[in-house]
């Protein structure tokens, strides 16, 4: 989470140099959402987006929304794998042996139905990060009366909202459940659904290949560095494939931050908004958002690995 958050900011905001600024990572999500709101563009890319956080608004500006996003992640990694591994464990009896490995195309179905099911988390703490992650950019174009003024080392800050369940309280209130809290979550659907059947369905892909290779018979006998690239890849792929879609819900899941005036009426609206942009449009961002891509979630597979090796050899010594 620490590695990746710093990439995620800028994303959002390269999102949208003429759209609103508001979305779910520090770099990423800054170009993302750059220009939503005054259509004046504020960064050339993703290196002047990232020195410009840490030039006027420090190296912790980077890390902004962290806490939202942090505290569902244990849950979502818990849930999604959790959903992927059992589904596998249900083929695996319907095979026709024991000793058979369900085909790839099912790794792709238990990922897809893992991404529908986390996302009743990830779309609410991707909605309060994103609008963490941007109300100090521009609360020039928010109503002074939602202002929130934090004291600092002899300095003044304006915010909308104090910290994420301030933001998750003040959401509920001024828009409601469905249109605040829920906001974006048919979108997130739509990115998470085909996202984690990619994600798993290309790290199981390159995992058995390397075994067919090296005349293995099992993922524990891969090594550490191998399960590193394959998952590396796997979420690299899964967002290549999914990235037109997050530009769309985080330009969506910030519209109407704090004033309640919205820009979209819908997530197919704000497509077609955004599109009138060009295609570059829902590709900006993507550079942060691979660079943080890989190293994060071949943490992610290598420890979810290695914790998984180490029960099954506790189990059979157990037994």
């Amino acid at each position: 989470m620490a590695v990746g958050q710093p990439f995620d900011t800028v994303k959002v905001g390269l999102r949208g140099s003429h759209v609103y600024m508001h979305n779910t990572s520090s770099s990423q999500a800054r170009l993302q959402t750059d220009g939503l709101l005054d259509g004046k563009k504020t960064y050339r890319g993703a290196y002047h987006c990232f020195s410009h956080i840490v030039k006027h608004e420090g190296p912790r500006a980077l890390f902004k929304g962290m806490a939202a996003p942090l505290l569902g992640m244990a849950a979502l990694n818990s849930l999604v794998f959790g959903v992927h591994g059992n589904l596998m464990i249900v083929f695996q009896a319907r095979a026709d042996g024991p000793d058979t490995t369900p085909g790839l195309k099912y790794s792709f179905i238990s990922g897809c139905v893992a991404g529908f099911v986390q996302t009743v988390i990830s779309s609410t703490t991707e909605l309060i990060k994103l609008r963490l992650q941007f109300q100090k950019d521009r609360t020039d174009l928010i109503p002074r009366s939602l202002h929130h003024h934090h004291h600092s080392k002899g300095h003044t800050e304006t915010r909308v909202y104090s910290g994420p369940w301030d933001a998750a309280r003040k959401i509920y209130q001024r828009e409601g459940l469905l249109r605040g809290i829920g906001r974006g979550y048919w979108v997130t659907c739509l990115r998470d659904v085909p996202a984690f059947g990619f994600y798993f369905g290309t790290y199981d892909y390159m995992c058995r290949w390397r075994l067919r290779q090296k005349g293995l018979g099992h993922i524990d006998e891969l090594s550490p560095g191998f399960i590193c690239v394959a998952g590396g890849m796997g979420g690299t792929i899964s967002w290549i494939s999914s990235y037109p879609v997050d530009v769309v819900k985080s330009r969506y899941q910030i519209d109407g931050m704090g004033s309640g005036t919205y820009r979209y009426s819908s997530g197919v609206d704000c497509f077609r908004q955004t599109s009138r942009e060009g295609w570059r449009a829902f590709f900006a961002g993507l550079s942060p958002t691979l660079c943080r891509a890989f190293p994060v979630n071949a943490v992610t597979f290598v420890t979810v690995a290695v914790i998984l090796r180490e029960w099954r050899k506790f189990r059979s010594n157990g037994s």
